[in-house]
C-alpha cells in the first residue's frame, strides 16, 4: 500500500510538472495585451486609411461632371451638346475604369485589415457573427481576382488562416495559437502592403496628381466666366435673373473648395502611402521579437497621424 500511494505521488508531481511546463511554454509564446493593442492600433488605421483613395476619385469624378455641366449651356447646337455629353460619359467611364487596380486594391487591404484586427481581439470568436467564415473566402478571392487583372503573384491562403483561427477560444494554449495565426497572417501579408504601397503610390503621383487635377481650378474658372456672362446678358432684360447669379457664384466657390480638398487628399495620401509598410512590418516585428509597445508604436502612430488627418478632410463622413 505504501508503495503504490508513494507511486501515486510521484506520478502525479511529474504530471504537475508537465502541466506546468505546457503552461509556461504557452505563456512564453502568448502575446501580451500590449501587443495585442498595437496590432489592433495597426489595423484599425489601416481599415480606415483603406477608405479614403476610392473616395477621392468618386469626388474627383462627380467635381468634373459638376464643372463639365456647368458650362452647358454655352453650347447652342443640340448635336454637338449630346455628343459632349456623351464623350464626356466615356471619359468618365474610363477614369473609373483606370482606377480600378486601386479600388481592388484596397478592398484587398480592407479585408485584410479587417481579419487582423479580429485575430488580434480577445474576444475571438465570440464577436464574429455566424457568416464570418465567409470573409476569409472572399480575402482569397480578392486576392486571386488582382493576381489575374494584374498579372502579380501574391500568395492566397490568408483566408484560410483567417477561417481556421474561427475554432479559437479564451484559453492560454488557444492564445498560444492565436499568436501563431497572428504571425503567420502578418507574415504572408506583407507581399499585399508592398505591392498596394508601390501601386498607389506610381498611381496617385502620375495619375492622379499629374493628369486629373491638373488646371481643374482653371476648367472651372473658363466655364464659370463663360456662363455669368451669359446670365447677365439675360440679366440686363430679365433683372430678376440677378438672383440667377447669385446662385452661380455660390455654386461655383464650393467647387473650388471641392478641388482644394481634392488636391489636399491626394497630398496628404501620397506622403502617407510610405508610412503604410514600415508600420506593417514593425507591427510584425514586435509580435516576432515581442518588443515593448512603447517601441513599436513610433512607426504606427505615424500612420494614425495620417489617417486622422484624412478623416480631418471628410470630418463628415461616416
Amino acid at each position: 500500500m505504501a508503495d503504490f500511494l508513494s507511486k501515486f505521488r510521484y506520478k502525479k508531481r511529474v504530471s504537475g510538472c508537465v502541466l506546468l511546463l505546457v503552461w509556461m511554454l504557452s505563456s512564453c509564446s502568448s502575446l501580451t495585451t500590449s501587443q495585442l493593442a498595437a496590432v489592433r492600433a495597426y489595423a484599425e488605421a489601416t481599415k480606415q486609411y483603406s477608405r479614403f483613395p476610392g473616395q477621392m476619385i468618386e469626388d474627383y469624378v462627380e467635381v468634373q461632371s459638376k464643372i463639365f455641366l456647368l458650362g452647358s449651356p454655352l453650347i447652342a447646337n443640340p448635336d454637338r451638346a449630346a455628343n459632349r455629353i456623351f464623350s464626356h460619359h466615356v471619359e468618365k467611364t474610363a477614369i473609373l475604369e483606370e482606377a480600378e487596380k486601386m479600388d481592388l486594391a484596397f478592398a484587398m487591404l480592407r479585408e485584410y485589415a479587417i481579419w487582423l484586427e479580429i485575430l488580434a481581439s480577445r474576444d475571438h470568436p465570440a464577436s464574429i457573427s455566424s457568416g464570418a467564415g465567409d470573409m476569409g473566402d472572399n480575402l482569397d478571392y480578392l486576392i486571386g481576382r488582382y493576381n489575374e487583372r494584374f498579372n502579380t503573384d501574391i500568395p492566397v491562403g490568408l483566408g484560410n488562416i483567417a477561417q481556421r483561427s474561427l475554432v479559437m477560444a479564451g484559453s492560454r494554449f488557444l492564445d498560444r495559437k492565436r499568436a501563431e495565426y497572428l504571425r503567420e497572417y502578418l507574415e504572408k501579408g506583407t507581399p499585399i502592403i508592398r505591392e498596394i504601397t508601390e501601386t498607389t503610390k506610381t498611381f496617385l503621383e502620375e495619375n492622379v496628381s499629374g493628369e486629373w487635377l491638373q488646371g481643374m481650378d482653371k476648367q472651372l474658372k473658363s466655364a464659370h466666366t463663360g456662363v455669368r456672362r451669359q446670365v447677365l446678358t439675360d440679366t440686363s432684360r430679365f433683372p430678376s435673373n440677378s438672383f440667377s447669379i447669385i446662385q452661380l457664384d455660390t455654386q461655383v466657390d464650393g467647387l473650388y473648395d471641392e478641388i482644394s480638398r481634392l488636391k489636399k487628399t491626394n497630398d496628404n495620401l501620397i506622403a502617407s502611402i510610405g508610412t503604410l509598410y514600415p508600420a506593417h512590418q514593425a507591427t510584425l516585428s514586435q509580435i516576432q521579437e515581442k518588443k515593448k509597445l512603447t517601441e513599436i508604436l513610433g512607426e504606427v502612430s505615424v500612420l494614425v497621424h495620417d489617417v486622422r488627418n484624412l478623416m480631418d478632410l471628410y470630418h463628415d463622413l461616416p
